[in-house]
């Protein structure tokens, strides 16, 4: 399923919140005259490239951003200084990005087209601690700056000429490899699985809307129980088909709603396919892609519970309960544009994250 090829000298960023990696330098590498020269790759808006400060003043810094999809560079030693590219470049391509600095001079070029320079001062009073993709959650920094990690893969970073290995930063936190061809979504590899939400409650009504494509029959897409059967909910891929099934209240009672196709392979094609739910109170509705819609019925209203569970998205742990689920399969393939209650919370948000890969879809 999809092209799993890893992208040379390349590294990713943002599978947690907390991502970056801490580079040491020569010590008077950002001084006079220096040259940084890297590619970067991202469907996000905002993330940070690079920062050096100076350590004893805390407002001197030189760093490297991406800012509403065009990159940024600032720099503050007694004054603030900033040169920022076009924009549009979190279209998920590589795009190049070279920074040189001679004497009182700054250049900024993308993709060996635009270039752009500013006076700065001669002397840069930067330290040599560099950190790459993002910043640890403890350090403060300037409002100006955007202080989210890079979400997107940093390749072929150089210093001065010299390449510097990403991997070998210390410490290097929540980065990964870079998958060569990629397209938005989330992959799950079979043994992964997101905690949306720890504390969820269904209601008298549930709304949800997601995306996936996968080349397996059964997969786990969504899953909430209470351990007991009183309580639970969930999507999912059996052996083919797509199934919602929902028990709110009554043990004896789950309400279903299953789509078939023609073929059982037809979902798992490694095409986008759209699963729209809906519960309230009794009745549950599916859609999937096009087709028709299909309904399951309660024969009695819900007991109204007020308690709360974690809801699983395309697995769940060993430890979890089955609820209503057909199968335990932990899903295979990649999600995206889930929204629970008309709410879509970006991966790295939500409360837990194993062995997610946010934005790391395989093309297929």
């Amino acid at each position: 399923m999809g092209d799993y090829s890893i992208e040379k000298r390349a590294a990713k960023f943002g599978n947690a919140l907390e991502s970056y990696t801490l580079l040491r330098v020569k010590r008077k590498t950002f001084r006079k005259k220096f040259k940084v020269l890297f590619d970067f790759r991202t469907y996000y808006r905002n993330g940070l490239f690079l920062y050096v400060h100076n350590g004893r003043k805390k407002n001197y810094h030189f760093a490297v951003m991406l800012r509403g999809g065009a990159v940024v560079v600032d720099v503050f030693d007694k004054k603030n200084r900033r040169l920022a590219s076009h924009g549009d470049l979190d279209d998920g391509q590589w795009h190049k990005v070279v920074i040189n600095k001679s004497k009182r001079k700054l250049y900024l070029t993308i993709d060996n087209e635009e270039t752009q320079s500013m006076k700065v001062r001669q002397k840069l009073r930067v330290r040599s601690l560099t950190y790459i993709g993002g910043v640890s959650r403890q350090m403060s920094l300037e409002e100006r700056l955007v202080k989210d990690s890079l979400k997107g893969c940093i390749r072929n970073l150089h210093i001065n000429n010299k390449y510097l290995d990403l991997a070998a930063g210390k410490p290097a936190q929540a980065i990964g490899q870079c998958l060569a061809r990629i397209e938005p979504g989330a992959y799950f590899g079979g043994d992964a699985y997101a905690i949306y939400d720890d504390n969820f409650n269904i209601g008298d009504s549930l709304y949800v809307n997601l995306e996936f494509k996968t080349t397996q029959l059964n997969g786990v897409l969504v899953s909430l129980s209470d351990g007991t059967g009183a309580i639970s909910f969930s999507i999912e891929l059996h052996n083919g088909k797509v199934i919602v099934s929902v028990t709110a209240g009554r043990k004896e009672e789950t309400v279903q709603a299953i789509k078939s196709s023609m073929s059982k392979y037809d979902l798992c094609d490694s095409m986008w396919h759209q699963v729209t739910v809906e519960y309230i109170e009794n009745v549950v509705t599916l859609k999937v892609d096009m087709e028709d819609l299909v309904s399951g019925f309660g024969k009695s209203s819900p007991i109204l519970n007020h308690s709360r569970h974690p809801l699983y998205i395309g697995g769940l742990p060993e430890s979890a309960p089955k609820g209503s689920l057909q199968i335990r399969d932990n899903f295979k393939g990649c999600l995206r544009k889930l929204a629970i209650n008309s709410r879509r919370l970006d991966w790295v948000h939500m409360v837990s994250l194993q062995n997610v890969l946010p934005d790391s879809c395989p093309s297929f």
